[in-house]
């Protein structure tokens, strides 16, 4: 259950979380909607940025990300957004400060796509 998860997460020692969101509807009701979750279970958040959806390079908005000092980063995209912020994180020296990325939608492609 996701939001049994985003509350275990948000009541660590009153984590202060940072968003990074497509600005588009989707990705402000996904961080409108897991703001609501840590805040109710004692976490806080402590901003966002917005960046256009399918933007080539999110370098600068993971670098704002980063400069939040916020311990948790949530990703409020969706595919591609979220794959190309995952994967620049990886880089050497993004969060080397303890911070962790938290990925709001990220689905298991290995899954089979029926339902059994």
């Amino acid at each position: 259950m996701p939001s049994a998860r985003l509350s275990k997460w948000s009541s660590a020692a009153a984590t202060r979380g940072f968003f990074l969101t497509a600005d588009y509807a989707f990705g402000h009701s996904l961080e409108r909607g897991t703001t609501q979750v840590i805040v109710q279970n004692g976490g806080k958040v402590i901003g966002s940025v917005a960046h256009p959806f399918t933007t080539p390079d999110l370098s600068s908005f993971i670098l704002q990300a980063q400069f939040s000092k916020g311990k948790i980063i949530g990703l409020a995209s969706g595919p591609p957004d979220n794959v190309d912020a995952i994967k620049l994180v990886g880089e050497p020296g993004i969060f080397t400060g303890g911070q962790q990325m938290a990925g709001l939608l990220c689905p298991d492609h290995r899954r089979p796509r029926a339902w059994p």
